[in-house]
């Protein structure tokens, strides 16, 4: 059997997982929170995106030397999306003059973010589960009703990590589609 996703090294900025086909592909910065156990999920989801056709790096450190290096990577069309958790949202927040992103995604951001992303103009998709002790829902509908071009899901009764299969696959499915949807181009965007 032959790999359907492989790492690419971007030197500084680390590896990327990457599709095996030619590509070019659309670029996405994964962020999830700096706390140690965050890692393994961003890696995850990095590894997740590469087995939908985009090229995905787990960030912890530098954004703007990651976003540099995953957009100019010769396997990347250009483009650039964002996915980020929590925490990882006020990240996003704090860099995006410097990571200048084409789409975000942004799974129950942190409350740190609400404010930082007012002028926020690339599509921005949403999602939270209700009952989410974390990192409170009320972030979310605030951003929803401030920014333009917003696709927003909540699931009623659902904590941070949104605690039922269906719906976490679902989730899952809603922001690969969306960053498919707003990022994909034949043609190498530059």
């Amino acid at each position: 059997m032959s790999l359907i996703i492989r790492e690419r090294s971007l030197g500084d900025a680390g590896f990327a997982w990457v599709p095996t086909g030619p590509g070019p592909f659309p670029a996405i910065l994964v962020i999830h929170d700096t706390h140690p156990w965050c890692g393994g999920w961003a890696s995850r989801d990095a590894a997740v995106l590469a087995a939908h056709g985009m090229a995905a790096l787990a960030v912890r450190d530098d954004l703007a030397l990651a976003a540099s290096a995953l957009r100019a990577a010769p396997f990347a069309n250009g483009r650039l999306g964002v996915f980020a958790v929590g925490a990882g949202a006020a990240r996003v927040a704090a860099a995006l003059a410097d990571i200048r992103p084409d789409a975000v995604a942004l799974h129950a951001p942190s409350p740190l973010a609400d404010d930082a992303l007012d002028g926020l103009t690339v599509p921005l998709f949403l999602s939270h589960g209700t009952a989410d002790d974390i990192m409170p829902v009320e972030t979310s509908r605030r951003l929803q009703a401030r920014l333009p071009q917003v696709e927003a899901h909540y699931y009623d009764g659902l904590d941070h990590g949104l605690n039922d299969e269906d719906a976490a696959n679902g989730n899952t499915e809603r922001w690969v589609n969306f960053l498919r949807r707003h990022l994909d181009s034949v043609e190498r965007a530059r």
